[in-house]
């Protein structure tokens, strides 16, 4: 039992500065949601909270361990959030000029 638990804290370990970069990617993800809710377009903040929480998640859980295995388990957070990313720099720049921003 105690080599199952030394694997996993190596494993867990190996891949913090992954999870580390997908904080940067947290931020700027719950910023848009919050920022399209602000301004009444609650779809949009719907969209982008759901995708993010949901979808995009659900999606790498179950691809990127098909191709990597079990350390796919540990890169799909942070390339759901990367995703999620793009989606809300898509959605940034496809309001800019209603909202003037």
């Amino acid at each position: 039992m105690k080599h199952v638990w030394k694997k996993f804290l190596r494993s867990a370990l190996a891949f913090c500065p992954g999870y580390t970069i997908a904080l940067l990617f947290i931020g700027f993800n719950i910023f848009a949601s919050g920022m399209f809710t602000v301004l009444s377009n609650g779809i949009v903040s719907a969209v982008l909270a759901f995708s993010r929480f949901f979808v995009l998640m659900l999606i790498t859980m179950l691809i990127l361990p098909l191709i990597f295995g079990v350390n796919g388990i540990w890169l799909a957070t942070p390339a759901a959030e990367l995703m999620a990313l793009a989606l809300s720099a898509f959605m940034f720049l496809k309001y800019r000029k209603r909202y003037g921003y």
